[in-house]
């Protein structure tokens, strides 16, 4: 969505695409330059830290009882759009139909890597995940928000109860003060006679 608000759908600038995505330039790249990764901090739509543990656990290389080490290596990589896609359909017929053992120890490699990384934000895997984590603490939070409402029904209720008490002891002070008047208008006579 917002990609395609500023560069427009990738059908109609395809070459837009390429150039301001920087996957376009990996392979330019010095592989003994370190990369420096710049990435939002308040993107909430995006795990950015699960896109590049995923990205990693398809791309890196793996050590196999096989001739495989990587998904590059059949075939596979990760495209501009962050899709793993064909990219060698040759090397992966090949692969396949030469070496399925290798390609399967391969990819049961790949998909445990991907499977832990998915564990650590969701729990599936037994370790209390991200997920988990954040819905504990929400919950906590909700916890703590219901003690304090709880307790500030208890000072409303005191608070009413004052103000009740309150309110009972003028009404008996004006009944007192009324009959007091009676008393003196009996004793004295009417006070509004001389007024």
């Amino acid at each position: 969505a917002y990609t395609e608000r500023y560069l427009g759908m990738p059908d109609d600038q395809p070459e837009a695409y390429r150039v301001s995505s920087p996957i376009s330039f990996v392979d330019d790249a010095d592989p003994h330059r370190p990369l420096l990764l710049i990435h939002g901090l308040a993107d909430d739509n995006v795990f950015n830290e699960l896109r590049l543990n995923l990205i990693f656990g398809v791309m890196r290389q793996y050590t196999t009882n096989g001739i495989y080490q990587s998904l590059r290596q059949i075939g596979l990589h990760i495209d501009d759009n962050l899709q793993l896609r064909v990219s060698d359909r040759q090397a992966l017929q090949t692969a396949l139909s030469e070496h399925y053992t290798d390609v399967v120890a391969l990819m049961d490699q790949v998909m445990d890597s991907l499977y832990t990384t998915l564990g650590h934000f969701t729990g599936v895997n037994g370790a209390s995940g991200y997920l988990d984590t954040t819905v504990n603490l929400v919950a906590d939070q909700i916890s703590e928000v219901n003690r304090e409402i709880a307790e500030m029904n208890l000072r409303l209720a005191e608070r009413e109860q004052y103000l009740v008490d309150q309110y009972g002891a003028m009404q008996a002070q004006l009944q007192r003060l009324a009959y007091y008047q009676e008393l003196w208008a009996g004793i004295y006579g009417s006070v509004n006679r001389y007024v």
